[in-house]
């Protein structure tokens, strides 16, 4: 299974394709995918508390979180509350309830924020029938601890703001900053490091890619993605290094970062007298280079495995990989898989032989194991097991 982060901003409403092609480096064969997905950051629903300035519920707890439809913010004259945020959201969509159809008008601004672009959004109540309503506010305000919701009714037809909240997701990195979608644990391969990535948002004109203040001039594509292939340093040789990577656009924006790599490590050597070399796992999710003078501990959906110094004869890139259950090999019919997640992990490289024991810890359900074992282990281990 393999990850790709993509900028949201390619996506349209609707049918979108994704195009798969071979690089020069395929084999001849090519290759085959399935159970292709969009996987999405999910939106959270987060309680609100509010301040009113006219307070509609005679003191109590807040007319627009407390669940009664009969109360709420709202009626002749300019009313205002203020709708708290958790701490790193992002507002994404306000959703208000409407106890009729109305006119006047509902504003929200940021309020208590640090950045100075406050924006605002203005909804027209008019001809907006009764009930729920959503308004998109992801890119329009920023993030801020509370959102000001100010509500004002015409003359006629006083509006009525019942229940109100923000929606919002998970703040994702600011539209300046560089997205870094490979390496994804400075993987380092034959001396060489991939580089892939995109700049947020929707920038327009001239954009330039620096790799470590080296101009890159056909590296950056008109979507903002970008690519780069960048040799390992002579000076940095056995020891973990970093790639800088710059983006000037026109009108003098710029934005800069840096990408950790880890220690490069020669490529498997070839069959020799009949023994095969380990196998690398290509684009596992995890992995570090494990030395042979020092201790390492790996850690990876939800499972560990501890390395002690000496246990291996040169630098190598130890992965780790969760499959699930339709990737892991079937076992016997009078054994149960114990791990919590009912599905496998693939330590890499295939065929590596530790010179020294170690220890692997695996997550376990106790539902899984049998009765007789299952005091004993809780005992022992915790909710986890360990074997060297």
């Amino acid at each position: 299974m393999q990850v790709e982060e993509i900028n949201p901003a390619w996506l349209k409403r609707g049918e979108n394709n994704v195009s798969f092609q071979p690089t020069l480096l395929e084999d001849g064969l090519g290759y085959s995918l399935r159970d292709v997905r969009l996987v999405s950051v999910p939106r959270g629903l987060e309680p609100v508390s509010t301040e009113t300035n006219k307070a509609s519920d005679g003191g109590g707890g807040s007319p627009l979180s407390d669940g009664d439809l009969g109360t709420g913010l709202g009626g002749p004259g300019i009313h205002t509350a203020s709708l708290a945020l958790p701490a790193d959201r992002q507002p994404a969509f306000l959703s208000f309830y409407l106890d009729k159809p109305a006119g006047g008008t509902l504003t929200l601004t940021a309020d208590g924020g640090k950045s100075r672009r406050r924006g605002q959004v203005r909804v027209d109540l008019d001809g907006r029938r009764a009930g729920w309503q959503a308004v998109p506010i992801a890119g329009v305000l920023p993030a801020a601890p509370a959102m000001r919701l100010r509500v004002q009714g015409d003359r006629e037809r006083a509006a009525m703001i019942s229940e109100a909240r923000v929606v919002s997701f998970p703040r994702l990195s600011s539209p300046a900053d560089l997205a870094v979608s490979y390496p994804l644990h400075g993987e380092c391969q034959d001396h060489n490091t991939y580089v892939r990535g995109f700049v947020p948002g929707f920038a327009r004109g001239k954009r330039q890619l620096f790799v470590d203040g080296q101009l890159r001039p056909t590296q950056i594509d008109a979507d903002g993605s970008f690519d780069a292939n960048v040799p390992e340093p002579a000076t940095v040789k056995r020891q973990p290094w970093s790639i800088r990577l710059d983006v000037d656009t026109e009108g003098g924006g710029h934005t800069t970062r840096t990408v950790p790599i880890d220690t490069c490590v020669d490529p498997p050597q070839g069959r020799v007298i009949g023994v095969s070399p380990p196998v690398v796992d290509e684009g596992a999710p995890y992995g570090a280079v494990v030395s042979p003078h020092k201790e390492s501990t790996l850690a990876f959906a939800d499972a560990k495995i501890e390395i002690p110094a000496g246990a291996v004869e040169t630098d190598v890139r130890v992965t780790m990989r969760a499959l699930d259950s339709g990737q892991s090999h079937p076992i016997q019919a009078e054994m149960d898989n114990v791990l919590g997640t009912g599905g496998a992990l693939r330590f890499g490289p295939h065929g590596l032989k530790f010179k020294r024991p170690v220890r692997v810890t695996l997550p376990v359900d106790p539902d899984r194991l049998p009765a007789s074992a299952r005091a004993s282990a809780a005992a022992a281990m915790g909710p986890a097991a360990s074997c060297s």
